[in-house]
């Protein structure tokens, strides 16, 4: 499974139980008393006091301090995604039945619900609390951070529908606004906005940031999100990366242009940006 690190250096890790480790001596701080062998092993998130962790039928919240169970809500169905922190205390949730929830982190009460069909990966927030989800017929959809109201959705190229396997990636965001999304056609596509080329992403990867958090106020810039945007036009990056899962968007040689990283089934991919 995939383990995080909070601003202490605490490592948290799932095999069966949730266990938290001093990342400095490596001994256990402690473990949960909850033993859930539906406890997703990838599938937690992580603000500055709790750890959010997807199970097959909801969402358990633990405290970071003693692993004690603050809440638990159940969804009556599996966790497919990555929790997602956003702003206002909201926890983004997406179900194995398609289901787009919008729960508060605190409370686990429900803020909203939605059902999306096909979506599948995991979601991104935007400044204003917009939640962009992938479907797996390759159509971005952006809701609304107050409703869950669709606002908007873009056809991505048809190469990037999940047919024979192609399934899209997980959604990158550039401080801009601009939206990367790729699949297992070997093309990456850039949605880009009004405001101009992208830099770099405060939002820049799967998991969110190199601490895989999920937490959108845990950027290099403290509370900085990408902002929301419309009329986006369809940029395609390349189309010689098949099999795209996860990509990384970070000014690599600091010159100030994005560069982009991908991983996929057949390794690692670098773009470098050129400036053009």
């Amino acid at each position: 499974g995939t383990s995080s690190t909070n601003r202490n250096g605490d490592i948290f890790v799932i095999y069966g139980k949730l266990y938290s480790f001093n990342g400095l001596s490596g001994e256990k701080n402690w473990e949960s008393d909850i033993f859930e062998n539906r406890l997703r092993e990838s599938l937690h998130s992580i603000d500055d006091q709790f750890v959010f962790c997807g199970t097959e039928k909801g969402i358990y919240c633990f405290s970071q301090e003693n692993g004690q169970l603050v809440w638990e809500k159940d969804l009556g169905d599996a966790v497919q995604a990555q929790p997602i922190l956003g702003k206002g205390n909201r926890l983004v949730v997406i179900t194995r039945r398609y289901k787009v929830l919008s729960l508060n982190k605190i409370t686990g009460e429900t803020n909203w619900e939605k059902t999306v069909r096909g979506a599948m990966k995991t979601p991104a927030v935007t400044e204003d609390g917009q939640v962009y989800v992938v479907r797996h017929d390759g159509v971005l959809v952006s809701l609304s951070a107050r409703d869950g109201k669709k606002l908007w959705e873009l056809k991505i190229d048809p190469s990037v529908e999940a047919v024979n396997g192609n399934v899209p990636s997980h959604i990158t965001l550039g401080d801009d606004g601009t939206i990367f999304v790729g699949g297992r056609s070997g093309k990456l596509y850039a949605f880009q906005g009004t405001s101009g080329p992208p830099k770099d992403a405060p939002w820049p990867m799967f998991q969110q940031n190199r601490r895989n958090s999920g937490n959108a106020h845990d950027g290099k810039d403290g509370d900085l999100l990408p902002k929301s945007q419309t009329g986006f036009v369809q940029h395609l990056v390349t189309d010689q990366i098949p099999g795209i899962t996860n990509i990384l968007a970070e000014d690599i040689d600091k010159d100030g242009d994005m560069d982009i990283i991908t991983t996929s089934n057949g390794g690692i991919g670098i773009l470098k940006h050129d400036g053009s």
